[in-house]
């Protein structure tokens, strides 16, 4: 089949025509299929290519940029200057629209404006075919050999590559040497050199689904998809209405994700793979092969495992088999036990995913689970390893995560007492694993049942419904709930979290708990519990939020330039961000028949003060996140394979003892106050005590097992 791009390149040639810039070439690419007769033929196929989109309708101005920079690289056409960008891409859109493939909505949003609630009128672009997408990203094929990085930029397809995404850019590659980040170089190809190949029983089950739409479902079609958007949006929509959307979505949504992963390792098997990563301006490792990769969703973790198995180890396995099913919240003990207890249905479970569903779901492993796909390649190794004769062997890595990492390295260099029994780096006086978000949402129920309306802010009071909020407020002592609607607030505190975003959050999160109280809510009562939950969490941790205060007020000491930067002591890695002041302008163009004004921020290559200082919280911590990671990666013994993914570890059946002690030491050495007061005065140029320690000490990281669990 031939590719979408050479057939517009056939109709450009047959034209005989040369360009002279991008949007006169697009105009008369756009006439040339027109005299073919090809225009909603080639129009149709080049949207599905250049968007891969897993919702039903997306930002205009988003959509407009995104058009145009696919288009343009596809093409090998240069791009000046935002405006021209979103510009043309308006015209793309209307092309598009003219044959049918997307249209032009106005939708209403509601945002805070000063003490009023106030309507906003904003464009979308809604899609009305199935889009495919294409291996058009993919920097770096996993089925080609494996090379290390030696130098700041290089080669892939053709495209010049950066180690660290955006550097080229602004002029920091000579930062970047092998010579100056030799630990960075060392875990970045120690990673691309783990040989991973398809896990053929998952694929096999995953073929299954695909034939029988069975338990995902089949995708949703654009017309329900934009029916269910937008009942989620209206605040007219019933609850059962806005639930059922949410559920249409949420699948379609991985439906999509699974379709895209699922064609890929067809693609891959019998192929020894290798994921190639590069790092983003704060040091975090990403693979540079989108879609399926270990970083990837559940599927394609699921679909990948070691090329070289190792033994199955029961321990291991069984604690990682029990993280996959959620029940990483008990002891390593409890988890070995639970296996056991289930061992004959996790064993039915494994012989016949597909006619055992009803098994899955009775240990509470629902489709909608984020490890589901990986519980059932455990499952089928489990069936396979208790029917053999001999020693089994295994390509599923052990996975081990850090307890909310950026609250960890808060707590760590804060000292922070009161939380870090909750966070895991101290030992709980039973033991058990701590839970940071249960310990918070123990406060965000009293302060519920404690509201009162003079405790909303007054622009939500006349629409805020008490009542509903005490039916949350009063369901049983210590209910999950409460858990469920803390964790992601308390989870994004440490990257500059706010009150409002909190409310934002909540809203966006409401119907995927299952808690019907918390469906109830309207969007004001979802502000009010939002900006509740974020007010304990601050209170919560308040050595912890401490440093965060501490690190937005060094922008005050800083250098005035777009970008900021600083070092990281254990790795050498010099992180950046860049901010600059924008001013709006609105861009004004026609898609099928209406008239658009899309406002737009054109920077200005003026230093943006306040961005740094709403970025230089999360940039910070995550560069931490980013150093751990590093010098986990390094301390595991260089003839084992590793993975990482963020703030999770991955290691060969039998050797969880190895991957435990290198990140105790990575913890100890974040939680070093000097190396943090030194990285601080890298970025802001001079140095400043920072504020009062806590009473814990790095000693107790030794007491404590499940500082990664």
């Amino acid at each position: 089949m031939k590719n979408v791009m050479d057939e517009l390149l056939e109709v450009i040639e047959a034209t005989n025509y040369k360009s002279r810039g991008y949007r006169c070439f697009t105009r008369k690419l756009v006439f040339a299929a027109i005299q073919e007769e090809l225009l909603e033929d080639i129009l149709e196929k080049l949207f599905s290519v250049l968007v891969s989109s897993e919702v039903a309708e997306v930002p205009a101005t988003a959509m407009a940029r995104r058009l145009t920079t696919r288009m343009a690289n596809g093409l090998g056409v240069d791009l000046v200057g935002t405006k021209g960008i979103i510009k043309t891409g308006i015209e793309i859109l209307d092309w598009f629209a003219k044959v049918g493939v997307v249209k032009a909505i106005k939708r209403e949003q509601i945002e805070e404006k000063g003490n009023k609630l106030i309507k906003k009128e904003s464009w979308f672009i809604e899609i009305l075919v199935e889009t495919e997408g294409t291996e058009k990203d993919i920097y770096c094929d996993p089925r080609k050999p494996f090379r290390p990085w030696t130098t700041p930029t290089r080669f892939e397809n053709g495209i010049l590559v950066p180690l660290v995404k955006r550097a080229d850019q602004v002029n920091m590659l000579h930062h970047y040497t092998l010579e100056q980040i030799p630990l960075m170089y060392k875990a970045i190809n120690r990673l691309g050199s783990t040989a991973w190949e398809i896990n053929g029983d998952l694929l096999a089950y995953a073929n299954i689904i695909d034939e029988t739409n069975s338990p995902l479902g089949p995708l949703a079609t654009p017309e329900s998809l934009s029916a269910a958007y937008r009942a989620l949006g209206s605040e007219k929509s019933s609850k059962s209405r806005r639930k059922a959307s949410a559920k249409t979505i949420g699948l379609h949504e991985k439906r999509s994700v699974f379709n895209t992963i699922h064609d890929l390792a067809i693609d891959y098997i019998g192929h020894e793979l290798h994921f190639t990563h590069n790092f983003c301006g704060r040091g975090r490792q990403y693979a540079l092969a989108p879609h399926l990769s270990p970083q990837g969703a559940d599927i394609a973790k699921a679909l990948l495992v070691l090329k070289d198995k190792v033994p199955l180890v029961e321990t291991d396995f069984w604690i990682h088999l029990a993280n996959c099913a959620g029940e990483d919240k008990l002891t390593f003990n409890d988890r070995v036990k639970w296996v056991d207890e289930n061992i004959e249905t996790l064993r039915a479970i494994g012989v016949d995913p597909v006619g055992n569903y009803d098994l899955i779901q009775c240990l509470g492993v629902h489709r909608e689970k984020k490890t589901y796909y990986q519980f059932i390649a455990c499952c089928q190794d489990l069936a396979k390893y208790l029917a053999y004769d001999g020693v089994f062997l295994t390509g599923i890595m052990l996975g081990l995560d850090s307890t909310s990492s950026g609250n960890q390295i808060l707590a760590m260099i804060a000292k922070d007492d009161e939380v870090a029994e909750y966070v895991n780096i101290s030992a709980t006086p039973d033991g058990k694993p701590g839970d940071l978000y249960r310990y918070v949402g123990k406060f965000v129920q009293q302060g519920l049942k404690a509201l009162t309306l003079d405790d909303i802010p007054l622009k939500l009071q006349q629409y805020a419904n008490l009542d509903a909020i005490a039916d949350l407020a009063n369901l049983p002592e210590g209910h999950k709930g409460f858990r469920k609607i803390t964790k992601r607030i308390c989870m994004v505190l440490p990257y500059s979290g706010t009150r409002y975003g909190s409310g934002e959050i909540t809203k966006t999160d409401q119907m995927d708990h299952g808690i019907p109280e918390m469906e109830a809510l309207n969007f004001a009562d979802c502000s009010v519990v939002g900006g509740l939950i974020y007010d304990k969490c601050v209170e919560s941790a308040k050595k912890s939020m401490g440093i965060l205060e501490y690190l937005r007020d060094g922008v005050d000491f800083a250098e005035e330039g777009p970008m900021l930067s600083w070092v990281i002591p254990q790795t050498n890695f010099r992180a950046f961000q860049v901010k600059e002041k924008t001013y709006e302008e609105t861009i004004t163009g026609v898609v099928g028949g209406e008239s658009l004004g899309l406002k737009v921020h054109i920077p200005t290559g003026e230093p943006n003060k306040a961005g740094h200082k709403n970025s230089i919280a999360p940039g910070i911590v995550h560069s931490l996140d980013a150093a751990m990671l590093t010098m986990i990666v390094n301390g595991i013994p260089e003839e084992l394979p590793v993975a990482a993914i963020h703030d999770q570890f991955c290691v060969p059946m039998g050797h969880m003892t190895e991957l435990v002690n290198s990140a105790r030491d990575a913890y100890a050495s974040v939680a070093c106050r000097d190396n943090f007061e030194a990285l601080c005065e890298s970025a802001f140029n001079v140095k400043r005590p920072l504020p009062p320690a806590g009473r814990w000490d790095v000693s107790e990281l030794a007491t404590t097992d499940y500082f990664i669990c």
